[in-house]
C-alpha cells in the first residue's frame, strides 16, 4: 500500500478522501449497494454505504481538484465468494486533460511496479470475440452466437444477453488462461457505464476492462462529462432496476451539479487492491490477502 501510494506521490497526483456513508448515489444495473438505516433521527429514508467513490472524486474534478486518488474501502449487497467480498479496498484515479490510452499505460506501469517484467496484450472487444469465439459479435446473428454456446441456450434471448453468455463461457475463461495482462477495449455503447461513447458504426464505448491470472481487476472510462446524458442513463438504470425486482435507487442531485458546472475532460480507472495483490501473489481467493473476510451468518 506504502507503494502504490508512492507511486502516485510521484506522479503528482493528490490523494483525497470522500464519504463512505450516503443518502444518494449514481444508481447501476449489477451492482446492488449496501443500505443501512439514517444517521440522522426522525429521518425514515435508508442510506448506503457507497460501491465505489467514483461520484465524490467527480465532485472534486469539477471543483478544480486537479488529478486525485483515492484508496478507498467499498460496500457491494451480494458480492461474496472465492473472488468477491462484500467490503474491499478500490484504487481510484483521475486524469483531466488524459486520454484512455495514456491511463491504459499508467495501469500497466503500476503493475510494472511490482512485476516489472510483465508483457500487456491490448484487444478490442470485436477482436476478442472473433479470436476466442470465432465470430463478430456486431454482425454475427443470434443463430450463429447460440451456436457457439452449449445446447440449451433459451431461443428468445437478445444479442445483449448472448453477449454475456459467450462472454461467460467462450471468452473470459480464454483471457484468464493467458498468463499476459490483458487490457480488452472498445465495448458495445450499450456498456459505456459512465464512458463516452464514440460515434460510428457500431458505436463504441471509450472503456476497457483488465484481465489477468483469472480475475478481473480494473475498469476505465474516457468520462462522461455531459450532465444530461448522465442523468438519463441513471434513470435508464433504475428503470432496469424496477422491472428486475430490484428497488430503484436515489440519484445523487449534486454529482449532476458538479457535471453541468463543468468536469473537465478526464480519464479515470478503479482497480480492485484486493484483487491486484491476489494476482500478484498468485493465490486462489480473496481471503488469502484479507486479514479479515465477511461471511454470511449462519442458520
Amino acid at each position: 500500500m506504502r507503494q502504490v501510494r508512492s507511486f502516485f506521490e510521484e506522479r503528482g497526483l493528490l490523494e483525497v478522501e470522500t464519504p463512505l456513508l450516503v443518502a444518494a448515489l449514481a444508481p447501476e444495473i449489477h451492482i446492488d449497494p449496501v443500505s443501512c438505516a439514517s444517521p440522522f433521527p426522525g429521518d425514515a429514508r435508508p442510506w448506503y454505504l457507497l460501491p465505489s467513490p467514483e461520484v465524490h472524486m467527480k465532485r472534486l474534478l469539477a471543483a478544480g481538484s486537479g488529478a486525485v486518488f483515492q484508496i478507498s474501502r467499498c460496500f457491494r449487497r451480494g458480492e461474496w465468494g472465492q473472488h468477491h467480498n462484500p467490503e474491499f479496498t478500490m484504487l481510484e484515479w483521475y486524469r483531466p486533460g488524459w486520454d484512455l490510452e495514456a491511463l491504459m499505460e499508467e495501469v500497466c506501469d503500476l503493475i510494472r511496479l511490482f512485476s516489472p517484467q510483465e508483457r500487456f496484450l491490448f484487444w478490442s472487444f470485436r477482436e476478442a470475440f472473433q479470436e476466442f469465439a470465432d465470430l463478430d459479435p456486431f454482425e454475427a446473428s443470434p443463430e450463429e452466437m447460440r451456436a457457439r454456446l452449449p445446447e440449451g441456450v433459451p431461443s428468445d434471448l437478445d444479442r445483449e444477453a448472448l453477449w454475456d453468455l459467450l462472454l461467460n463461457a467462450r471468452v473470459e475463461p480464454a483471457l484468464h488462461a493467458l498468463d499476459a495482462p490483458v487490457l480488452l477495449t472498445a465495448f458495445p455503447a450499450s456498456r459505456a457505464g459512465m464512458s463516452r461513447i464514440l460515434p460510428g458504426e457500431p458505436p463504441l464505448a471509450q472503456r476497457f476492462e483488465l484481465y489477468w491470472r483469472g480475475l478481473e481487476l480494473a475498469n476505465g472510462y474516457q468520462e462522461l462529462t455531459d450532465a444530461s446524458q448522465q442523468a438519463q442513463r441513471l434513470q435508464e438504470a433504475n428503470l432496469w432496476r424496477g422491472n428486475n425486482a430490484l428497488p430503484p435507487l436515489p440519484v445523487d442531485g449534486d454529482f449532476l451539479q458538479a457535471l453541468q458546472a463543468g468536469m473537465p475532460e478526464c480519464a479515470g480507472v478503479a482497480v480492485g487492491l484486493d484483487r491486484l495483490f491476489m494476482a500478484l501473489e498468485r493465490v486462489e481467493t480473496i481471503g488469502e490477502i484479507m486479514a479479515f473476510t465477511s461471511h454470511p451468518p449462519s442458520s
